[in-house]
């Protein structure tokens, strides 16, 4: 079953998870230095997405096809959750925050070490 979003200003939308190697404070550089006006927008190297985050917020990406791409497949199954299944995601997270502690945090991290990594659910990967 798909919910609806509403009442959310998606405009507000920000990076949800910081990245090394950020543009979030390279933003009033980078901007200036894209073309006026364009079809397709491509971002090689999203990270956490600040570049493609500011561009939304104002409009810039509007009626345009925008392709995000990273090395990183993890990351990339991030933004595929949070795009396409954002409920269940948070459903997960809050999970999670339930079982929170130190030795918890150190068996999640210890995951994707595991030979069968890629046998846990896209889902709980990406939460």
């Amino acid at each position: 079953m798909t919910k609806k979003i509403e009442n959310i200003d998606l405009k507000k939308a920000q990076p949800f998870i910081k990245w090394v190697g950020g543009k979030r404070g390279l933003l009033s550089q980078i901007i200036p230095l894209l073309p006026k006006t364009f079809n397709n927008y491509f971002e090689p190297f999203v990270g956490g997405g600040a570049l493609f985050f500011e561009l939304y917020a104002q409009g810039k990406l509007n009626g345009k096809n925008v392709y995000l791409f990273d090395i990183n497949a993890e990351l990339i199954n991030a933004y595929t959750m949070v795009k396409e299944n954002p409920f269940e995601l948070i459903k997960k997270l809050h999970v999670f925050k339930k079982k929170h502690s130190k030795e918890y945090y150190y068996e999640v991290r210890a995951w994707d070490r595991d030979e069968n990594f890629l046998e846990i659910s896209a889902l709980e990967r990406a939460a």
